[in-house]
Order: structure tokens, then sequence, then C-alpha cells
């Protein structure tokens, strides 16, 4: 029995964190199965803005998984503000193979 009813579109299962919350599927296949419905959508290019934190990573394991081409793209404040962010990221970017653009941004200045 569901506390919350799952929620269907057309018939068919729809992503929805309620419907995540009783399946017995992995999150990152849930997350590939979003990217593919993503790209059946919208057409490529197809650029992902990362910081480099935990949830950057998981949506480029997820986009990675889904086999869809995609570039990386980080905004790097002058000043190194955020070069924190950035240090995990050009590991990630050379294990899968990615292209990775840096874009500067004056903070201070904007």
């Amino acid at each position: 029995m569901y506390w919350i009813e799952p929620i269907t579109v057309s018939g068919q299962p729809a992503l929805s964190y309620k419907n995540v919350i009783y399946s017995n599927r992995l999150p990152i296949d849930i997350a590939v199965d979003t990217v593919k419905r993503i790209t059946e959508r919208y057409p490529p290019p197809y650029t992902l803005f990362a910081s480099g934190g935990i949830d950057s990573q998981a949506c480029i394991y997820a986009w990675a998984k889904s086999g869809i081409p995609f570039k990386v793209v980080f905004v790097q404040y002058e000043n190194e503000f955020n070069l924190h962010d950035f240090c995990g990221l050009p590991e990630i970017i050379e294990h899968y193979k990615l292209e990775l653009e840096v874009l500067r941004f004056d903070v201070l200045t904007f």
C-alpha cells in the first residue's frame, strides 16, 4: 500500500520523487533515464555546468553512463574564490575523457 499514489503519464510511471521512493531501481539508473528523456525533448549539443562538487559528479556520472555526448563547463571566479570546488573536477573529466571548458568570471566587479 502506498501512502502517496504513484504518478503516471499516459499510463506509464512518471519520473518523480514520489515514484523513486517506491522503486526497486538504483537512483543512478533513474538518473540515466532522466538524461535520456531530456535528450528526447531537447536537441544537442548538451552542456553541463558543473561546480565539481558531489552533485556535479553525480550528474556527470549519469550523463557519461547514458552514452550521450556532452561537454562540461566550469565557471572559475577570479581571485580563486571557488578553487576548492574545482579541485576534483579535472580527475573526473580525465576519467570519462570529456571536454572541459573553464570560463573566468570576476564576481567582484559583476
